[in-house]
């Protein structure tokens, strides 16, 4: 399995698939692994760099003073770096996009285009709220009952009216593999990084082509927080799809469909398949 190792801290990442450079950045508390259904799409088109975040899958956490969006941008970069790779589009879903935009405003040269998926250029009060709550919550509830309380903020209410067999079937992974859940440290030092997060002061420096992509029923990261990053990031675009903050899961389809196209339209990725 390969890894790279930035100040000390081994950081692990895959490869798959052939064309222009994607990065794959993944949010709070998952592994690379959640980015899965997305990647069965972007590999016949791009060569997929999926990363495991400090303290997430098989990467190491670190120290968690050291555990920020921009330092989690500089591991993302190194890995970029140790492959030698110029430049690379990048897609980012809710934390992982924060990291994407540190990456975009302090390593500009590596990023072709900006792909942020229900996240945030800065935590509001309520988002702050949250993410104290599930510091609280991680270790003194079991995972399924952490899970549950999640899953309150992430799906959206047609999901749970509709849908219950999705939730099941997440309740099932879970039971099965307990071996790859975060350690209640590194979870709480990513929801420091999510709190921590600023890049409202630096979006304008970003020149690359950006879509923002939200869910109409987001409450963890609302609307609001996508219409922010559109009008502060020269030339974004904004998408708004149906569900939740997992609206990349509840309307799969539609979320590949609409962010496959947007990256094949980028300066220097050809049309066709490969």
């Amino acid at each position: 399995m390969p890894y790279i190792e930035r100040d000390g801290v081994k950081i692990h990442f895959e490869e798959e698939g052939r064309g222009e450079p994607l990065l794959l950045l993944m949010g709070l508390g998952a592994g690379l692994s959640a980015w899965e259904p997305h990647r069965q799409v972007y590999r016949n088109y791009f060569r997929c760099i999926s990363v495991d975040n400090r303290g997430a899958g098989l990467s190491d956490s670190g120290k968690a003073e050291d555990c920020t969006t921009e330092s989690m941008a500089a591991d993302a970069a190194a890995v970029l770096d140790s492959l030698d790779i110029k430049g690379a589009h990048v897609a980012g879903i809710s934390m992982g996009g924060a990291i994407a935009q540190m990456l975009a405003v302090f390593r500009p040269e590596l990023v072709k285009s900006l792909l942020l998926i229900n996240t945030f250029a800065r935590p509001a009060p309520y988002m702050r709220r949250i993410m104290g709550t599930f510091q609280d919550c991680y270790d003194c509830l079991t995972p399924l009952a952490f899970d549950r309380l999640l899953q309150e903020f992430i799906y959206s209410p047609a999901t749970f009216a509709g849908h219950p067999e999705v939730l099941a079937e997440r309740e099932r992974e879970l039971e099965q593999n307990t071996e790859s859940r975060m350690t209640a440290d590194a979870f709480r030092a990513q929801c420091e990084a999510c709190m921590g997060h600023d890049a409202l002061p630096y979006l304008e420096r970003i020149r690359v082509p950006a879509l923002v992509v939200a869910g109409k029923a987001d409450i963890l990261t609302p609307l609001s927080y996508a219409e922010e990053l559109k009008n502060r990031i020269p030339g974004a675009k904004l998408y708004v799809n149906e569900g939740g903050h997992v609206q990349h899961f509840e309307h799969l389809d539609v979320f590949n469909r609409i962010t496959l196209e947007f990256l094949k339209k980028c300066p220097g990725q050809k049309e066709a398949g490969i």
